[in-house]
C-alpha cells in the first residue's frame, strides 16, 4: 500500500468535514449524552444516531453557518455501547465504595 500527497482541494474538503465532525461531537453528541445521563434516562443507540444524523442535515443546530443540506453524512451514524457500559460500571462502583 502507497501513500500519495494530497492536493490542496482534497485537504480542505478533508480539514472541513473534521471540523463538522467535530462540531457535531462537540455540541449535539456530548450534550445529548450528558442530558440523558442528568436525567437518568434510557435512550437507544437508533436516536442517539438519529439525532447526530439529523445535525448533519441542519447545520445550524450545531452553530455551522452553512445552507441546510450543503452537508450529507456517507452513511447512518453507527453508535456502539462501550461508553454506556463504562459509565455504568463507574456508578456501580462508587454505590458499592461511597466516598463520605
Amino acid at each position: 500500500m502507497a501513500l500519495s500527497v494530497k492536493d490542496g482541494h482534497a485537504l480542505a474538503t478533508f480539514r472541513k468535514a473534521a471540523v463538522v465532525t467535530h462540531k457535531i461531537l462537540k455540541h449535539s453528541f456530548v450534550r445529548l449524552l450528558e442530558d440523558a445521563f442528568d436525567q437518568a434516562k434510557s435512550i437507544t443507540h437508533e436516536e442517539i444516531a438519529t439525532h447526530v444524523d439529523e445535525c448533519c442535515e441542519h447545520p445550524s443546530k450545531v452553530n455551522i453557518k452553512s445552507p441546510q443540506g450543503h452537508y450529507e453524512s456517507c452513511y447512518f451514524p453507527i453508535v456502539q455501547v462501550r461508553l454506556v457500559l463504562k459509565y455504568e460500571k463507574h456508578t456501580q462502583m462508587a454505590k458499592r465504595f461511597p466516598m463520605t
